[in-house]
């Protein structure tokens, strides 16, 4: 009672500190009370405005806080239009985001950046605000479906910030650039040596193909234990704040907003941005920032060739028919690539070396949630389907809300066909996340194992309701329907994913075995190219290209596409459950390519490649049909005659093996009989 009364200025600063700590605290309500009367009592002040604003923003009051704003006349600085275009957002009104946010080009960018934020970004401590501007900006385009212009934002809030993951999770996620594209966005991005975790990070979370050179070696440095200086130093700048410090860095820029126009400038038109720098001094400034943080070793790193991950299927796609052979247009083709030529555009391992000498530590990064998902994703995508799921379901066990990890674990389960796993899980994720895209696509992939695709389908069908940007959901929904036959229905839920997600192939190789089924085999064949283009080591893709190159006629570049296809399952380490060189796709390949040497005349080739099917698939009376047929064909009766016995126990209506039966009888008999009259000397 006996102290004095502290002045206006040092309650306005009692309060701000207050707003802010229980901004800090998640206690939204009582910074709306405080900041409310803060500005009442500062005569909104445009600090205390935007901090007020910010309350307004995080009670999710979004209209309430765009109007605050554009009452006080306080649109010209760059944080105040950002937070005002964030709150329209909120509630969907994407044009007035881009209206607050101005006109402009990705490339005029450089010319508006000032050197205080570029050095902050450089440090890793904020993320620079054109960078979150580009970010707004890239989201408006993509729910406004301009896709292309979305991409271009994105990009550009990464070269204005390489810290901005959210713009990297955007471009990947929706898959807006091809394999090649995502491999050289990274690579040029200026991240330093000290941060090297994130760039081999960002590199592993891009789509795995042509990556099997280097994809394993930087996987291992991820998860490697940081060396003992590196670990001690990290310990130390992690040593826990006190309350009031958290409280003061969640608020910090707020009581400040209004002194800060020197970004503005991102938000002007070009020719305005244009006066603040010169574009030889920006360039200037850019190569030698660039250069300062550039990854190591990057000059000798080259770009992949394009390709694009098979992540987002739901469901495997059955092997086609191999045994029908149909003649069409004669015009030039494309000629498969050589088997050695899998691994041909992988990162030499030179642009992985440790930078500068140092010792080979670890990132120390074993642990962590992200990393085990790229594992996972690179076991998925090379065919571990068991070592993959057994990663995922430890990683599920310590914690059972890792979404990162669930988009491999469903899809290993439904390869596995573990009904039960899939069953149990999406009861769960229904029951957390009743809105949530994923929930209802494991429902979906519960009812594909268990053979109920029209329920598959009416659940891929709410993901994509839920989440349009779900590629795993579009994917699975085509394939719902390409299970039943239902061409139509299928080819539509594959053109609106190959819209949606131009860097993904597998829409395009779904469209493709459409129209082949269809018997539609031009435009099969121009769809089977457009996914090798996308995917060159996809192997199911050379399958079905090898597959339409025999149905036309072309049976010696089939056996070279079937070829290039096992060479891929080889790289890949086999598509069956357990990893390996063998699975069902691969047994698919070999019997294929056993047909098209048959056409060809070479019978030892064929009866080798039918013999290693048989190896997948020991019981398949279709395969032993096709070694006796060979046997036959080749002036071995004998044995045809044992092998067409073989089929008729494992499939006695096999009305091809029936009436083959009977020929080889025939012929060995007269063989026999041949043989009989010349030892008699008849």
């Amino acid at each position: 009672m006996g102290a004095p009364a502290a002045g206006p200025a040092a309650h306005a600063a009692s309060l701000r500190a207050l707003v802010q700590d229980c901004i800090a605290k998640h206690l939204y309500g009582t910074a709306v009370f405080f900041a409310d009367k803060l500005v009442s009592l500062t005569d909104y002040g445009a600090g205390d405005v935007f901090l007020l604003a910010q309350t307004y923003y995080v009670s999710h009051q979004f209209r309430r806080a765009a109007m605050l704003l554009r009452q006080h006349g306080l649109m010209e600085d760059v944080r105040f239009r950002y937070l005002a275009a964030k709150c329209f957002a909120e509630v969907g009104e994407w044009d007035e985001v881009l209206a607050l946010l101005a006109d402009g080009e990705p490339d005029d960018l450089a010319a508006s950046q000032s050197d205080a934020p570029a050095a902050a970004a450089a440090a890793g401590r904020e993320i620079a605000t054109p960078s979150a501007v580009c970010l707004l900006r890239g989201r408006a385009y993509e729910a406004l479906d301009n896709r292309a212009a979305a991409a271009q934002w994105y990009r550009a809030a990464l070269s204005l910030d390489p810290f901005c993951e959210e713009a990297l999770s955007a471009l990947l996620d929706h898959h807006l650039l091809t394999n090649a594209e995502e491999l050289a966005l990274v690579d040029g991005l200026p991240l330093g040596p000290e941060h090297r975790w994130l760039w081999l990070l960002y590199r592993c979370r891009c789509k795995k193909y042509n990556q099997a050179a280097c994809m394993e070696q930087q996987l291992a440095e991820l998860e490697a234990p940081c060396s003992s200086g590196a670990a001690a130093a990290v310990a130390a700048a992690a040593a826990p704040a006190g309350d009031g410090d958290f409280a003061r860095r969640a608020g910090a820029g707020a009581a400040g907003a209004a002194g800060g126009a020197g970004t503005a400038g991102v938000l002007q038109p070009s020719a305005q941005r244009q006066q603040a720098a010169t574009p030889s001094a920006a360039q200037q400034r850019r190569q030698q920032l660039s250069h300062q943080r550039q990854p190591p070793s990057q000059q000798q790193s080259q770009p992949q060739q394009p390709a694009t991950q098979r992540k987002a299927a739901a469901a495997g796609t059955p092997a086609r028919d191999t045994r029908t052979a149909r003649r069409a247009g004669t015009k030039q083709q494309p000629q498969p690539p050589g088997a050695a030529a899998a691994g041909a555009a992988a990162a030499p391992a030179s642009a992985l070396a440790p930078a500068g000498g140092a010792s080979p530590g670890g990132c120390g990064l074993g642990s962590n949630t992200g990393v085990v998902a790229c594992r996972a994703e690179w076991l998925h995508h090379q065919g571990r389907h068991e070592e993959c799921y057994a990663l995922t379901e430890r990683a599920l066990e310590r914690d059972p809300y890792a979404t990162e990890c669930l988009p491999p674990h469903l899809a290993s389960a439904l390869a596995l066909g573990r009904k039960n796993e899939l069953f149990l899980r999406s009861h769960q994720l229904v029951e957390e996340y009743p809105d949530s895209a994923l929930s209802w696509f494991s429902v979906g992939c519960y009812y594909m194992a268990a053979r109920h695709f029209e329920a598959a389908r009416r659940h891929f069908s709410k993901a994509t309701a839920l989440d349009r940007n779900s590629a795993h959901a579009w994917v699975g929904f085509g394939h719902a329907f390409a299970a039943q036959d239902e061409s139509d229905q299928a080819l539509a839920a594959y053109r609106t994913a190959a819209r949606l997600f131009p860097g993904l192939h597998t829409p395009v190789l779904g469209m493709g075995m459409e129209y082949s089924r269809m018997n539609n085999l031009g435009l099969a064949e121009r769809l089977f190219h457009a996914a090798h283009k996308l995917c060159p080591e996809d192997p199911l893709v050379a399958h079905e290209i090898g597959v339409l190159e025999y149905r036309n006629g072309r049976y010696a570049l089939a056996e070279r596409w079937l070829r290039t296809a096992l060479a891929h399952h080889a790289a890949r380490g086999g598509s069956g459950g357990g990893g390996g060189g063998g699975g069902p796709a691969a047994e698919a390949s070999l019997l294929a390519l056993g047909h098209a040497r048959r056409k060809l005349g070479d019978y030892p080739g064929a009866i080798e490649a039918y013999r290693g099917a048989l190896a997948i698939a020991p019981n398949a009376a279709s395969t032993h049909a096709a070694v006796a047929f060979a046997l036959q064909l080749s002036g071995d009766a004998a044995g045809a005659v044992r092998e067409y016995h073989v089929a008729l126990g494992l499939r006695p209506d096999d009305t091809f093996a029936q009436e083959m039966l009977g020929e080889a009888l025939r012929e060995e008999c007269e063989r026999a009989a041949g043989e009989a009259e010349d030892g008699l000397g008849f």
